[in-house]
């Protein structure tokens, strides 16, 4: 219930991780349009059986106000996290409310385009305290390989110890003068395999069947004749199109 919580609740886009020691979520982001639509860039560590937030410390600069963003926990593939006292997230994308700007369409005289998405990948450092508070510790990371565009929407999954599959997802931009206020969205059907070792993107042969947003993506197995192989299913989503006012659902 929300009356018996110290933080006011997002009603979507926010993301939910656990938290290390298994027993409260770490929740970050999202909006909420009650009176006036706004989004959010801090963490809330929930206790799900007390229904009540823990406390934490935090240093570093956290990304900016987002929804619709990606989070993935790291560490080992298989272990559970009842016993861990650190763990790391890391914090892909998202849609944003502070748009960025490019003027490279000046000189064709196309005028000005504001991009409501963000490109940014941020890792965040979570610590169990004995006492049961948290230390968190927010970073930047710098980007090698291919540029991945700006996404909100988008799905990552871990499919390997060191491998996140990043695909689908959309892109809000606005032409100015002419969309102020009323920005144009169009999701996408690429994928992208993103290294955090050495943070490193490429982009991958494997897409979507259609551009999607809000789908979901999840690391299943499969079997092949007698041996076992692992892929992922994508289920849901929308498809927003640029010459298209209202979505395609899948």
């Amino acid at each position: 219930e929300n009356s018996r919580r110290g933080a006011s609740w997002r009603s979507f886009g926010h993301t939910a991780a656990v938290a290390p020691g298994g027993s409260a979520l770490v929740l970050f982001g999202g909006a909420h349009g009650d009176a006036k639509f706004k989004a959010f860039n801090d963490v809330e560590l929930l206790d799900v059986d007390a229904g009540i937030s823990l406390p934490h410390d935090s240093s570093g600069t956290p990304p900016p106000d987002c929804y619709r963003h990606a989070c993935e926990p790291l560490g080992p593939l298989g272990r559970g996290i009842a016993d861990d006292v650190t763990r790391r997230y890391v914090i892909i994308g998202g849609y944003v409310f502070a748009p960025s700007i490019s003027a490279r369409e000046l000189e064709t005289g196309e005028g000005i385009s504001l991009t409501y998405a963000s490109s940014r990948v941020h890792t965040l450092d979570c610590h169990r305290e004995s006492n049961g508070s948290f230390l968190l510790k927010w970073s930047e990371v710098t980007l090698l390989g291919c540029p991945w565009p700006p996404r909100g929407s988008h799905t990552a999954t871990r499919v390997s110890e060191h491998s996140i599959l990043i695909c689908g997802g959309g892109l809000q931009s606005a032409w100015l003068p002419m969309d102020v206020g009323q920005p144009h969205e169009q999701d996408f059907a690429e994928a992208f395999l993103l290294d955090v070792r050495t943070w490193t993107f490429r982009e991958v042969a494997m897409a979507l069947p259609a551009p999607a947003g809000g789908h979901t993506c999840t690391l299943v197995p499969l079997r092949r004749g007698d041996a076992w192989d692992a892929g992922v299913l994508v289920f849901g989503g929308r498809d927003y199109r640029a010459d298209e006012p209202t979505p395609h659902h899948g």
